[in-house]
């Protein structure tokens, strides 16, 4: 693989890592919310 290629991988793992992290602290805030 080229540099563009890793750059666009790991900007793809950091997304995969950041993106369901994020859901779950919404889906966690909502849920005290509603309790």
């Amino acid at each position: 693989m080229d540099g563009e290629q890793i750059k666009q991988y790991s900007d793809l793992v950091i997304w995969l890592i950041q993106c369901p992290v994020g859901t779950r602290k919404r889906n966690f805030e909502t849920a005290q919310s509603v309790a």
